[in-house]
């Protein structure tokens, strides 16, 4: 039986970065693509409580090295014309 193969998933936004340190066991690039755009998501809700826009970036490592980049930019932008709801 084959080892899974093990990623890290390095959080990056315009506060800082959060590097993993443990990383997890899964199936394959696939799965962790997938997991990799929840952990985008995730950090896009997390950051939207700080008030926090700009770039989000997740970045996949494997133990040979970089593997993927997941990124989003996120912006709030006001009404300049006053219109309200």
């Amino acid at each position: 039986m084959s080892q899974m193969p093990h990623f890290f998933f390095d959080i990056h936004d315009d506060s800082g970065r959060s590097i993993d340190n443990e990383g997890c066991d899964l199936p394959d690039m696939s799965a962790a693509k997938q997991w990799a755009l929840e952990c985008l998501g995730e950090s896009i809700l997390d950051g939207a409580s700080r008030h926090l826009t700009g770039r989000f970036e997740v970045i996949v490592r494997s133990d040979t090295g970089l593997v993927l980049r997941v990124s989003a930019s996120v912006e709030v932008g006001e009404d300049k014309n006053g219109l309200s709801t």
